[in-house]
């Protein structure tokens, strides 16, 4: 004669193995239909060009973009020629800032001479410039200051059979200051796209 402990032992195999067979199923049905495919980001706002855009740690007009052989000091390091993207950028940190490569950056640039191994971490698919400029005097860029507005032209490089391009994918990157949750520490973090904008681009190359 069976004993009752092991009819309670059966039953309890049946059920964890139809519970378990269900699972598998809504697993696979969820599977199927895409439930557990990573939710792509919200496309950024489009802003216009002058637009100002006023977001933290910075401020960003775009004013415009061109092509242009010189643009000395900065040095081709190909027989190709730059695109720039000027923009007044303005520091809304209490701190000075020594990232202005990732204030902004553009997509789907064809032609590009330099290689971009390093993804960029607040415009993922989209390219940080090969070099930054200050548009009053043509120093490199390394330190941007609160409460001092400056005109950079952020430039890229493109190769000399590279196809002008008539206007330009631009991404402006925010940062959000919130305490890091593994140092408890107050940082800026999460660099994101928070607007984007189509900026035509005009052909100054046969101007030097």
């Amino acid at each position: 004669m069976p004993h009752p402990g092991d009819r309670r032992l059966r039953r309890w195999l049946l059920i964890a193995s139809v519970s378990l067979c269900l699972l598998v199923a809504t697993a696979a049905v969820v599977g199927l239909a895409g439930g557990f495919d990573p939710v792509p980001p919200p496309e950024p706002p489009m802003v216009a060009v002058d637009e100002r855009n006023e977001g933290e740690p910075w401020t960003v007009t775009v004013d415009g973009a061109v092509l242009a052989g010189n643009l000395e000091p900065a040095v081709l390091q190909e027989d190709g020629y730059w695109l720039a993207v000027i923009a007044e950028v303005e520091i809304t940190d209490v701190e000075s800032r020594r990232d202005a490569y990732e204030i902004l950056c553009v997509r789907d640039v064809v032609g590009l001479a330099r290689q971009h191994d390093e993804p960029s971490e607040g415009c993922p698919g989209a390219v940080e410039a090969d070099d930054i400029r200050l548009v009053r005097d043509g120093s490199a860029v390394t330190t941007l200051h609160p409460g001092l507005p400056e005109r950079v032209a952020y430039l890229w490089e493109l190769a000399a059979d590279a196809e002008p391009p008539a206007e330009v994918r631009v991404e402006i990157v925010g940062e959000t200051y919130r305490e890091d949750s593994l140092t408890g520490r107050m940082e800026w973090l999460d660099p994101a796209p928070r607007a984007q904008l189509l900026v035509p681009v005009e052909d100054r190359r046969e101007e030097g």
